[in-house]
């Protein structure tokens, strides 16, 4: 006999942030597997809703579109740099996804997870700004978004963009609160790069001793000048622009 296909929901941490497009195609994968063996008189119900007879590979067929799903996921998520975590408050449960304990440098099995040794994990000078945010979440019963940077065990500093929601109960109170980071330590690093070369450029740019107008190829606009130009010509900047 051919069970009732089951679908298996992903964690809400993933699918509201991240999977929701897998979890969506996963659900229609299950159920195509599912439908096409109806459709071939392979499994179906009868008049009364019993299941009727058929092969005993629908189930698996369903289970393997399932299976390839989260793997299609999880892959998403590690290329990205993503990792998904849950925090409950009354139990003071932390849980973290495998590419969570990537992203900050920890083994699973050297931390058991509180919202104290989670906390341990941001960088000292961060810590305030990361227990302020997750507060006025919660208070506010509002989304999270904060940027900030992670101490990892060997002493690497990273960068991580964060974002969390509130769970509630059917009572309309505090379940949970869900989230994800990403590793954004390669964008900080260029960002930090193209700042130190315009700050280079800039200093160059007021202090040699040639003049140095900068226009604009398409329009012809004047969109800067140097101080000696403006200093060899006698006139002001806003008469240049």
């Amino acid at each position: 006999h051919v069970e009732q296909t089951r679908h298996r929901q992903l964690p809400a941490h993933v699918g509201r942030h991240d999977g929701a497009h897998e979890q969506l195609a996963l659900g229609t994968d299950v159920e195509q597997a599912t439908l096409e063996a109806h459709d071939h008189g392979e499994a179906g119900e009868d008049e009364r809703g019993g299941l009727l007879e058929g092969p005993s590979d629908v189930v698996p067929a369903a289970e393997r579109a399932l299976r390839e799903s989260e793997r299609r996921l999880t892959e998403a998520l590690r290329i990205g740099r993503i990792g998904n975590w849950e925090w409950i408050p009354a139990e003071n449960k932390v849980s973290w996804s495998a590419e969570m304990y990537a992203i900050f440098g920890i083994a699973p099995e050297t931390v058991s997870l509180t919202a104290e040794t989670t906390m341990q994990a941001f960088h000292p000078e961060d810590r305030a700004m990361v227990a302020e945010s997750t507060r006025k979440a919660l208070e506010d019963l509002k989304p999270q978004h904060i940027e900030c940077r992670i101490l990892k065990p060997d002493g690497t500093i990273s960068y991580v963009n964060g974002r969390g929601e509130i769970v509630l109960d059917t009572n309309g109170k505090l379940d949970r609160m869900i989230g994800i980071y990403q590793d954004i330590t390669e964008r900080k690093k260029s960002e930090e790069l193209l700042k130190s070369s315009e700050s280079r450029y800039r200093r160059f740019f007021e202090a040699v001793r040639d003049g140095i107008l900068i226009i604009d190829a398409e329009t012809g606009t004047i969109l800067d000048v140097n101080p000696f130009l403006i200093e060899l010509l006698g006139f002001t900047h806003e008469q240049f622009l």
